[in-house]
């Protein structure tokens, strides 16, 4: 039972964090929305990106190989895959960043419809695209967190 109590103020909080801003300061349009006027400093982006990474395959799928493989694979898979990350970000990020700003792009969609040209179709194209990759990361997701709430609830909210 209290599990279940610690979860929903869990939920109350991270709701509340979401819902908070928008009443205070009620979005204006799309750019509010989707780039928050272009004001978030680089400390805010980065807990945002990395908040990204901190998901259901995290916290299900990291402790399980850490269980399977060891500790000294997992630094060698993650260690990696950090640079890379990084690396890309500080190549690519900073010229993305000002190009959006100078352009106002809003969506990847409108940054590569602008790079490589193309018109409507193409950005349909785009868009069709990343709805078809991100298909599977969202189902993880949700699956993940239905899991996650049933243990924590101890089976009182279902998967």
């Amino acid at each position: 039972m209290l599990a279940l109590i610690m979860l929903i103020i869990w939920l109350i909080i991270v709701v509340s964090s979401g819902i908070l801003p928008i009443v205070l300061r009620p979005l204006r349009g799309r750019e509010d929305y989707s780039v928050a006027e272009r004001k978030v400093s680089w400390w805010r982006n980065y807990l945002t990106a990395h908040s990204t990474q901190l998901s259901a395959a995290t916290f299900m799928g990291f402790p399980g190989f850490i269980y399977l493989t060891g500790l000294a694979i997992t630094y060698a898979h993650y260690i990696p895959y950090m640079i890379g990350a990084c690396a890309f970000w500080l190549i690519f990020g900073t010229t993305v960043w000002r190009l959006a700003k100078k352009f106002k792009f809003i969506t990847p969609t409108d940054f590569l419809a602008w790079y490589y040209g193309g018109g409507a179709l193409f950005r349909i194209f785009i868009a069709i695209v990343y709805i078809i990759t991100l298909l599977p990361y969202i189902q993880l997701q949700v699956g993940g967190a239905g899991l996650i709430f049933n243990v924590a609830s101890n089976g009182v909210i279902p998967i």
